[in-house]
């Protein structure tokens, strides 16, 4: 009785260790290779152009931000921010903040739509995107924000497309 006592303790305490050294894994900030980065696609059209009124119409563009980690981080968060130009006049509009878990990879997406563009004008535009994020490696360690990283440009023009003629 006394074997099988010490036995089922031993096993038990195996087990118990096993358990425990697993959770520990899983708490240890990341090291040895593991890591996030920011990736920031450079913006594109993503709708249109469409006819808003009599010889007007918007085109709506997209700015895709992702951050990709090599292990699963506890949480981790990107925006996605459009810087954008029209004409000389410059703007930005951001994503919602995404926070992600239990993934290695997070993405956010922002749009503008340019929009009262005149058939028959031509404008010129220059648009870049810039991704922003942060992880936490645990539910304990300290939120470590990531190098902020920009696009290239997406620079062009826009005259007269199919819906005005």
């Amino acid at each position: 009785m006394k074997l099988f006592r010490l036995l089922t303790a031993v096993l038990l305490g195996l087990a118990v260790s096993t358990v425990s050294a697993s959770m520990a894994s899983a708490s240890v900030p990341p090291s040895g290779g593991q890591s996030c980065s920011l990736s920031a696609s450079r913006p594109f059209v993503s709708s249109g152009p469409t006819k808003t009124s009599v010889g007007k119409y918007a085109f709506t563009v997209e700015a895709v931000a992702q951050m990709d980690c090599s292990f699963i981080p506890y949480s981790f968060s990107v925006t996605s921010i459009l810087h954008y130009s029209t004409e000389g006049a410059s703007a930005a509009t951001r994503s919602s903040t995404v926070t992600c878990a239990n993934h290695t990879y997070c993405t956010a997406n922002a749009f503008y739509t340019r929009s009262g563009l005149q058939c028959g004008f031509t404008y010129y535009y220059d648009d870049y995107t810039q991704a922003t994020g942060w992880y936490r490696a645990t539910s304990t360690s300290s939120q470590v924000s990531v190098s902020s990283v920009t696009s290239s440009h997406a620079a062009g023009s826009s005259y007269n497309p199919s819906v005005c003629r």
